[in-house]
């Protein structure tokens, strides 16, 4: 704010000189009668209020998927290699699944865990939490939060 006020007292220095001489070479004694404002910045508007951004609230439906388990090495954004599982059903579509994950305070939780690599090849039929979401570019949009249960189908 003091760079713009310093920009327009300097401005004004070096204008009012330049101004006056053209009044005298025009026959005009006096001084413009509206003074000469230069980078003006409008004041800001108290009142005005930004609304706080909301975010929008997801509901996890209840979704029941099949379709064979596939395994691929993909690399995260910390740049390491990791192990992500999908499942493709039979329209085609590659769902990724989230590793199963428990607290290492409970190790009931952790012997209960779901390894998906059992899983892999095989046709599964699977019972998540998650969205599900129809885009008019890519079509059907599939997202699973958590595995509830799966099971191998003939």
């Amino acid at each position: 704010m003091k760079s713009l006020f310093v920009i327009g007292v300097v401005g004004a220095a070096i204008l009012m000189p330049t101004l006056a001489a053209k009044a005298e070479d025009q026959g005009a004694t006096a001084a413009p009668s509206q003074p000469v404002v230069i980078n003006q910045v409008p004041a800001p508007n108290p009142t005005a209020t930004i609304p706080p951004k909301v975010k929008k609230e997801v509901v996890l439906q209840d979704l029941t998927l099949t379709g064979k388990v596939t395994r691929e090495e993909v690399q995260n954004k910390k740049g390491a290699m990791v192990t992500q599982y999908f499942l493709n059903d039979a329209s085609g579509t590659k769902i990724a699944l989230p590793t199963p994950q428990a607290s290492k305070k409970d190790p009931a939780a952790m012997a209960n865990l779901i390894n998906l690599g059992d899983y892999v090849d095989a046709n599964v039929k699977v019972a998540a939490k998650g969205t599900e979401t129809v885009s008019k570019k890519v079509g059907k949009l599939v997202n699973v939060s958590t595995i509830v249960s799966i099971e191998k189908i003939p």
